[in-house]
């Protein structure tokens, strides 16, 4: 009689470095039932379960775990989101529960409310990297109706104070997002002083008032990422317009994300061209969601200087944006066009995203013609004739990602037949059946042999996935996950 050795259930999840890679992919039912298996695991699969607390889903469950529960795997939990009550917090308040990284609250005008989320927030001082608070909408969601109601104005200095100024580099709150929230100007001043470690800041219908001429404002942030709109950096105090402009808090802004380009008739544009004159000495990255094409063009051509990155919603581009983005091209490194989320009227595009005809499209090609050193490149909101961008010599021949969509070439199958064309050419150009791929005429293959022009391509998205090409001697490789563009890294 031969023994057979039996083989022992789920071999790779025997190994302890695969079982801590697996945990962080895996959601908390599945997690619980790898706990079950064998109580070995339980260390690796225990910190997915209790990582995220979110309120709107865990309410319940929470609320019925007990002292001995907490003070056994609350110092796991490291994200609390949606916290939107007094019950929420007085859950959350054990002494276990001091490494919290993220924290996602709704304001509240509650002294008691604001005592224990302060509480909160100084128990993980040594460890809370982001900070989100908001405030629900009013009716209308307006900043005059928000400034009427109490729910809105925030004690934001005492419940974020300056125990979180620790020393170290990379050490505090780095991150902070406040919505629909009403500060002082002093208060909004002292809280960015209080918070030396503050690197990204988002303002969203923000209101800021009481400006007063005789304080002093703080200028020292070290902020380097702002999300605000032009509205939320200069309309603020609709009783003093001469508040200065939010600019002047962060000289070292480096990226600027503008969700709207739209501004009250209290800031002028020449102001706002001083201001970003004044105060964006080293801003390298700039994004526009929605606004005027015009007042995009202006600020791109005689405002903002040597920018390196540059991120357009369709919405905001025409002929004049294009001219606008020429006179950053000896600096401009990436350039990403993204869609619109609304219907796109502009002189350079249709509503279906198509260009409208062959002089626009001479106007869009300019860019890639011009911008010498770019290395990223997504026209991926557009569907572009092959035989336009065949006829239009690029000078960007160092591109390292691009993203194109390319008329008639629309199906996943052609798509991939086209990468794998790529693929061939890059491993073996002198093997595969050269002579029928130069002078075939099909979509695919003049598409792929426009992807060849450019020697340092190392990841193309022609619409669907994006694709990482190989080198030479190595194969080609989808980039796993769900259907992406070519995105900005940043934002």
């Amino acid at each position: 009689m031969v023994l057979i050795q039996r083989r022992p259930p789920y071999p790779f999840l025997g190994i302890p470095e695969i079982r801590d890679r697996i945990a962080s992919y895996l959601d908390r039912k599945d997690c619980l039932s790898c706990i079950r298996v064998s109580i070995e695991w339980h260390h690796y699969f225990l910190r997915p379960i209790w990582e995220t607390i979110d309120f709107e889903k865990d309410d319940a469950t929470f609320d019925k775990a007990t002292s001995e529960v907490l003070a056994k795997y609350g110092g796991f939990i490291s994200q609390v989101v949606n916290i939107s009550d007094l019950g929420h917090l007085q859950a959350l308040q054990h002494s276990k529960i001091n490494a919290l990284k993220v924290i996602k609250a709704q304001v509240s005008v509650s002294s008691i409310y604001q005592q224990i989320l302060s509480d909160t927030i100084q128990r993980s001082e040594g460890s809370l990297q982001l900070i989100d608070l908001f405030a629900e909408p009013s009716i209308p969601d307006t900043l005059m109706e928000q400034r009427k109601h109490g729910k809105h104005y925030f004690n934001i200095s005492y419940t974020i104070s300056s125990t979180l100024n620790l020393p170290g580099e990379g050490k505090g709150l780095t991150t902070l997002l406040l919505t629909r929230l009403c500060l002082s100007r002093e208060s909004f001043s002292s809280l960015l002083q209080r918070c030396p470690s503050l690197r990204e800041l988002t303002l969203n219908q923000v209101s800021l008032f009481n400006h007063m001429p005789s304080l002093t404002l703080f200028t020292g942030s070290k902020l380097q990422c702002l999300v605000a709109s032009f509205s939320q950096v200069w309309d603020l105090d609709p009783h003093d317009l001469s508040a200065p402009s939010l600019l002047t808090h962060f000289p070292l802004l480096e990226k600027w994300h503008v969700p709207s380009l739209a501004r009250s008739c209290n800031a002028s544009l020449a102001v706002m061209r001083q201001d970003i004159s004044r105060y964006c000495l080293v801003l390298k990255h700039i994004r526009f969601d929605q606004g005027d094409p015009a007042m995009a063009s202006t600020l791109l051509a005689k405002t903002f200087g040597g920018l390196e990155t540059c991120v357009l919603s369709a919405r905001v581009l025409a002929a004049s944006t294009i001219l606008g983005l020429a006179a950053h091209q000896n600096s401009l490194t990436s350039l990403y066009i993204t869609k619109a989320c609304a219907p796109i009227f502009t002189d350079v595009v249709r509503e279906d995203g198509t260009l409208r005809d062959a002089t626009t499209a001479q106007w869009l090609y300019m860019i890639p013609r011009l911008c010498h050193r770019l290395r990223v490149l997504s026209l991926e909101s557009f569907v572009c004739d092959i035989e336009d961008i065949e006829n239009n010599v690029w000078a960007c021949t160092d591109l390292q990602e691009l993203g194109l969509c390319v008329k008639d070439l629309d199906s996943v199958q052609d798509i991939e037949a086209c990468i794998k064309h790529v693929c061939n050419q890059r491993r073996a150009p002198r093997t595969v059946d050269l002579e029928r791929f130069q002078n075939s005429e099909t979509i695919v293959a003049r598409t792929a042999r426009y992807l060849l022009r450019f020697k340092y391509l190392k990841t193309v998205c022609l619409g669907t996935q994006a694709y990482s090409l190989p080198s030479p001697s190595c194969s080609c490789r989808i980039v796993h996950g769900e259907k992406k563009n070519v995105h900005p890294s940043f934002f």
